[in-house]
Formats: structure tokens, C-alpha cells, sequence
């Protein structure tokens, strides 16, 4: 099995889909017949398909040399930062249709500055997209998101015949070694950017500035029972019966912020799953992590099965059950797999502000001896957490030194 399989299954949660830009969804690399085991940019597109950045035209097909138009390229630049787009209801594009798969991430990019009309009232979504443009498009994003890749830079060859109103794109893509080159180092800037293409540039965009994770397997290096342990009805119906709990008791309201909500659901993770493995077929029975690979512990332990049915999980099975939870409350969360660390953790966006939640951080620094939680240890792992800023502020004071007295923990808490 291969090393830390567990992300995989991991993201498996993570990436549920709205209907792709670029067709039907569900595929594999491995699955597409047009897609040689030699392809230059096979690599990249297993990245993109584990991220859900793109996917197949088709259940066995992905078409790498069809031509990519603007509305889709915007729509799966916008999927990979993660734009929220739900606040967009009206455009100023004629031609573009708001309700449509593409029309919110249209008005997105223009209003963040990614992209203009080809006129003020043209959008012209289903031009296709030629290299400059695609470049100006990727430049302004690392622009006006404040991206920071992080490559060494090339020189094209060819960049004497960019059109003027590209150079600083293009530029800035060569800086970042964004773009695929042929053989002499020609980008051919005016030649229509293929799904191929696109999917190389944009992908490259991520790892350089740490987004999404790298695929360690897919569904076919897995057992079955592990890739279901994700979407089981036994799993389902025990979100949804935390969900109800802690709805019915009080514990979460519909006044609640999204971060009162998360944390309402770190505390429930907190006093009803532990760290550490276990198995179906032995449930009485604690594993001593230590002693085993990754990839040999018990499966339901890397996955939301482990936590949620059996009360214990490893890193990546508490990020998921998490996940699990924080969906089910229509909260944006996803899967974060550290492969050279070991190590999983959620991405959570609440009420429009990204934090990284670490579930095993907090199993793991609040409780007693007795496995009781500590009030005191728990008040300041929330805090260090979900108030990052105020934390580090207080820890800054007085040459850092200074600790949030429990008062002060208390009244930022009530005060969420």
C-alpha cells in the first residue's frame, strides 16, 4: 500500500463537486483512454482530478487537445482559489448568463480584477482562450489574491511576439515557469490554449503557492471497503444524528456564527472520539500506532468511519469526520495532507476567514491524564485556533512572554 493512503481517502470527502467546466466528473487518470502512461502532462492532471480542479469529458475520456473557452477557463481558475462566488446574482455581461455553470465565476473574476470583457458589455465566454490571454488571466490572479508562488524563473523564447498588451502577463508567468514550452522554448503565445495546456499552467499555480495536495493513490489502490468507508449509510446517518443532537440541545442555534458552530462540533469531536487506531473486527482493542507504518494501521482509523462509529481515528480520520460534521452544517471545509510531515488537518472558512483546525492538535494538548478533558487547556487550544490573531497578539505583548489570562479567554469566547 502505498505511502500515507490515507489522504487519499481523506480528500475522497473533501472534494464533492458542482458541475464541472469541463464536463462529466468521476474519472480517474488511470481510467482515460486518451491519456498515454507517457503523457508530458500526466502528472498534472492526476493533481488536478484529486483536487477537483477539472475533470473528464466523459467517464473514459479527457480530450487533452480540445480547446479550452474563457467561461471554462475562469470557472476552474475560480474552483482552485476557492472563490466564493454565491454572492454574484446579477452581471453586466450581455452574453453571459448568471444561473449558468460559468456566470458567477465571470462576475467574480471581473469584479476581483482578473479578467475584462472583450467590450464592456461582452464576455464572449465560449472564445476560445489563447496562451496570452490565459497568461494575463493567471497574472492577475497571483496579483489582486496577493498569491505568492514560489519557482524558479525561465525565459521563452518567443516572448518578442507576445502582444504588447500581454508582455507583463507573460512575464509574470516566465517568473513562476507557469506555462508548458515546446521544444525550442516558444510558449506561442497566440495559439488557443488546449485543456492539456490549461491544466499544466493552472496546476503548476498550485503547487508553486501550496494549494490542494499531491495524489499518493486513487480509488483503484484501494480496497473498496475503504473507499466506501466515506459514503457508508452507517456513516451518514451518524452525522446526521450529531447534527440533530447538538441542534436539539441547544448546543448550536440558528443565531450562531459559523465559527461558534465549529467549534461547537471541535468540542463534540473532543469529548466523543480519541486519537488513536482501532478495528471493526476488534473494537476492544487499542493499536499501538507506533509500531506500524501509515499504511498498515486498520483502515477504518484513516478514514471518518474510525472517529464517528468506533470512537477513535489517526490524523487523517478525525480531519475527515470533521469535515464530515462541518458539511453537513453547510460549512466550506476541506482536507489538508502534509506527506512529508504525516500529518492531516482541515482548511475551514467561516464566516468568510480562513483557518486551519488541527483536530488531532486539540485531542492531544487538552486533555488529563484520565482522558477527561481539561476546561482550562481546551479555552486555550480554542483560542490558539479559532482566534489566532488575538492569541498571537496577547503571546506578542511583553516579548511574548504573556499568556491570555482565563478571564480573558472567557470573554473572547463569549464575546464570538
Amino acid at each position: 500500500m502505498k505511502k500515507l493512503i490515507s489522504c487519499v481517502l481523506a480528500l475522497v470527502l473533501a472534494l464533492s463537486l458542482v458541475p464541472s467546466a469541463f464536463a462529466a466528473e468521476g474519472a480517474s487518470v488511470d481510467k482515460f483512454t486518451d491519456v498515454p502512461a507517457d503523457a508530458w502532462y500526466r502528472d498534472e492532471l492526476a493533481y488536478a482530478l484529486h483536487n477537483g480542479y477539472i475533470s473528464g469529458t466523459s467517464e473514459t475520456t479527457f480530450a487533452p487537445d480540445a480547446l479550452v473557452t474563457r467561461g471554462q477557463f475562469v470557472t476552474i481558475l475560480g474552483r482552485m482559489v476557492n472563490a466564493d462566488v454565491s454572492q454574484f446574482k446579477t452581471t453586466q455581461f450581455e452574453d453571459v448568463n448568471i444561473t449558468s455553470w460559468y456566470g458567477p465565476y465571470v462576475e467574480w473574476a471581473r469584479s476581483t480584477g482578473i479578467v475584462n470583457g472583450v467590450s464592456s458589455k461582452q464576455f464572449a465566454p465560449d472564445n476560445k482562450i489563447t496562451v496570452e490571454q490565459m497568461s494575463v488571466m493567471v497574472s492577475n490572479c497571483i496579483s489582486k489574491l496577493s498569491l505568492s508562488p514560489k519557482a524558479a524563473p525561465v525565459v521563452y523564447s518567443d516572448m518578442s511576439s507576445v502582444s504588447t498588451w500581454a508582455v507583463s502577463g507573460v512575464e509574470a508567468m516566465a517568473k513562476y515557469n507557469l506555462l508548458p514550452v515546446d521544444a525550442a522554448s516558444n510558449i506561442n503565445p497566440h495559439k488557443q490554449a488546449t485543456r492539456s495546456e490549461c491544466t499544466v499552467s493552472l496546476v503548476r499555480l498550485a503547487q508553486s503557492t501550496g494549494m490542494g495536495v499531491y495524489p499518493t493513490a486513487d480509488k483503484n489502490d484501494i480496497s473498496q471497503e475503504m473507499y466506501e468507508a466515506y459514503h457508508g449509510a452507517e456513516v451518514e446517518a451518524k452525522v446526521k444524528s450529531v447534527h440533530d443532537e447538538l441542534w436539539a440541545s441547544g448546543k448550536i442555534t440558528s443565531s450562531m456564527s459559523e465559527k461558534e458552530k465549529a467549534i461547537a462540533y471541535f468540542r463534540w469531536m473532543l469529548e466523543n472520539t480519541t486519537y488513536g487506531c482501532i478495528s471493526s473486527e476488534n473494537p476492544d482493542v487499542s493499536i499501538d500506532f507506533h509500531l506500524y507504518s501509515p499504511g498498515e494501521l486498520p483502515w477504518e482509523s484513516h478514514t471518518a468511519f474510525g472517529p464517528l462509529i468506533l470512537g477513535k481515528g489517526v490524523c487523517d480520520g478525525l480531519a475527515g469526520a470533521y469535515a464530515m460534521l462541518l458539511e453537513a452544517e453547510g460549512i466550506s471545509v476541506r482536507i489538508i495532507c502534509d506527506i512529508d510531515a504525516v500529518h492531516a488537518w482541515n482548511i475551514v472558512i467561516l464566516d468568510g476567514v480562513e483557518y486551519k483546525i488541527d483536530v488531532t492538535n486539540g485531542d492531544g494538548s487538552t486533555r488529563n491524564a484520565d482522558g477527561s478533558i481539561n476546561e482550562t487547556l481546551y479555552r486555550t487550544n480554542v483560542m490558539k485556533q479559532f482566534y489566532p490573531d488575538e492569541w498571537q497578539a496577547e503571546q506578542d505583548k511583553n516579548s511574548g512572554f504573556n499568556k491570555l489570562s482565563e478571564e480573558e479567554i472567557q470573554r473572547l469566547l463569549e464575546g464570538a
